[in-house]
């Protein structure tokens, strides 16, 4: 089972449901909206993203690798300690990890390219 449907089916139980489709080793795609726990359970898409680690899309949008990193350091504390501020922090943190590294590839980015134009320039001066 890879898709599942259960939108609007007055579902309750949240527990229930996470502790079933954790068990899923295919499950990619998931619309649970309209139903009841999706309110009521604290950090519901967090903790379904982290029982469901082969999810890549949940009700109305995609999960990307950043928001799966995001969600490991949540989880990582939230498992450890039960709670949910020590687990915001975690997430933060990862949060500005991620930033850091793409403004460190960024930066090397440009700098490669300006290596190459300099290469390029250098070689095209000594051709004429």
């Amino acid at each position: 089972l890879q898709t599942l449907d259960i939108q609007a089916n007055r579902l309750e139980d949240g527990d229930a449901v996470l502790s079933i489709l954790s068990q899923l080793p295919n499950l990619r795609v998931l619309y649970a909206q309209g139903n009841t726990f999706v309110k009521s359970f604290k950090h519901y898409r967090k903790r379904f993203i982290a029982a469901c680690s082969t999810l890549c899309y949940m009700d109305d949008r995609p999960i990307f690798q950043d928001e799966r990193r995001r969600v490991q350091a949540w989880t990582k504390v939230y498992d450890v300690t039960g709670d949910f501020d020590l687990a915001n922090k975690a997430e933060r943190e990862e949060l500005k990890a991620i930033k850091d590294e793409k403004l460190q590839a960024d930066v090397k980015r440009m700098q490669d390219f300006e290596d190459f134009i300099f290469k390029e320039s250098s070689s095209t001066e000594l051709v004429t």
